[in-house]
Order: C-alpha cells, then sequence, then structure tokens
C-alpha cells in the first residue's frame, strides 16, 4: 500500500473572501487540499500563531513549491496596500523574508521578490543566506539541559523502585531521538547529533532502571506474599 503523503500547513485565512480565492486557485491547478478549522472544540493538526477563528489550508509537501509559485503569481497583480510594512522594509528584511519563504505568506515573497529585482539586492548572497538556514534545519537543535539532565535524573529515580519514572525517562530518550521536523524543505531531525546520542543513553538507560525497579518490585510483592501467613 502506498504511503499516504503529509499534508503541510499553507496558508491561513479568517475571511471567505480569500480563502475562497486560494481554494480556487489550487482546484483549477489540481492540487489538492485540506481544510480546517483553528475554532476552539474543533479538531485540527495544526498549530501556530494567530486568530483562533481561521481555516488553515494544507497541501502535500510535495506540492508547496508549484502552490507557491501560482499565488506568487496571482499576488503580483495585486498592489502593496499603502500601510503594508514591505513598503518601508530595509535591504535586510527583504533579504530575511527570500532566505526564509517558508515563514512568510506567497504575498509578502512575491511582492520581496519584485522589491529586490527593483533594488537589485545580490540573489546569490539570498541562496547563501537560505542555504545556510537549511543546514541548521537538516543539523537539528541542540536539546535544553533541563531536557537531557531531566531525563537522566528520572532514569535514575526510576532504579529506586519507581518504573513510572523510567517510563517517563524512556519517552524524553526516544523523544530526543525520533522527533522531526515537517517542513516544506523537508523532514528534518528537530535536535542535533550530540543531543540525539544524549537521547539514546538516556533510553538505554531507562530501560536498564525500569528493568531493576520491575526486579526491585518483584521481589517486594513475593516477599510480603512469602512472610503473609
Amino acid at each position: 500500500m502506498k504511503e499516504m503523503e503529509d499534508y503541510l500547513e499553507f496558508q491561513r485565512h479568517s475571511d471567505e473572501e480569500g480563502l475562497a480565492e486560494v481554494l480556487a486557485a489550487l482546484d483549477e491547478a489540481g492540487i489538492p487540499y485540506r481544510t480546517a478549522s483553528t475554532a476552539p472544540g474543533t479538531e485540527t493538526s495544526w498549530t501556530g500563531t494567530g486568530n483562533l477563528n481561521q481555516i488553515v489550508i494544507s497541501i502535500p509537501g510535495s506540492r508547496h513549491a508549484d502552490a507557491r509559485q501560482l499565488m506568487e503569481a496571482r499576488y503580483l497583480e495585486l498592489d502593496l496596500p499603502e500601510d503594508h510594512h514591505l513598503r518601508s522594509a530595509s535591504d535586510e528584511d527583504i533579504i530575511e523574508i527570500l532566505s526564509h519563504e517558508s515563514e512568510w505568506s506567497p504575498f509578502d515573497v512575491a511582492h520581496a521578490r519584485r522589491i529586490a529585482a527593483e533594488r537589485t539586492i545580490d540573489e546569490d548572497f539570498i541562496h547563501h543566506i537560505a542555504g545556510l538556514r537549511l543546514s541548521r534545519l537538516q543539523e537539528g537543535k541542540q536539546a535544553s539541559r533541563f531536557l537531557t539532565l531531566g531525563g537522566l535524573l528520572l532514569a535514575i529515580l526510576g532504579a529506586s523502585g519507581y518504573p513510572l519514572l523510567s517510563i517517563m525517562a524512556l519517552g524524553i530518550g526516544w523523544s530526543l531521538i525520533s522527533m522531526k521536523e515537517k517542513l516544506p524543505e523537508g523532514h528534518f531531525p528537530t535536535y542535533d547529533p550530540a543531543s540525539r546520542k544524549i537521547g539514546k543513553v538516556i533510553a538505554i538507560f531507562a530501560l536498564l532502571t525500569l528493568a531493576v525497579s520491575l526486579i526491585l518490585s518483584g521481589r517486594a510483592l513475593f516477599s510480603q506474599d512469602f512472610l503473609m501467613p
């Protein structure tokens, strides 16, 4: 059976007109999508900032580039509002947007690209910054000391006869090893190699202390049953 492709968030809309425009464009281009509300009590698979009562549009990760190009072309036909932040954006702001495209709306990216061309901002430099960002994503981030030390501490305490603590430590270790960030650029480990290595140590240690804890608990129960009249 073919594995189902992950749908990633593409846009959010709180107005029906903007939502209908995007959905019509996706339909016309044959790009599949799903919608979900962020209103309280409504099931949704996405998180993020913004107003609660919004409709989230998600599309397959492999079609994000196509969808962005489609919407950028459409948004270039619209003028920037007088109060739009790009009207006063510096060259550094434009570079920031174009080197982190997936973090900005297609509207902002389309007009930032136009402004960059008008100002003759060096495209190679933008690609360089974007490459550095991609490298950081591929590398992953360093786990906090609170997480790593907490996992080790829970594993140690678990050996004292508290298997639940060892299970919690195992969960922390496994999360450090296996968590991934699902982005339009690809799926990347959440944590860097050093943090994943610590996660393996925590997981192995937690398994050992879980075994010890269960053995101690079993012995205690056996002794209690044996001593009962």
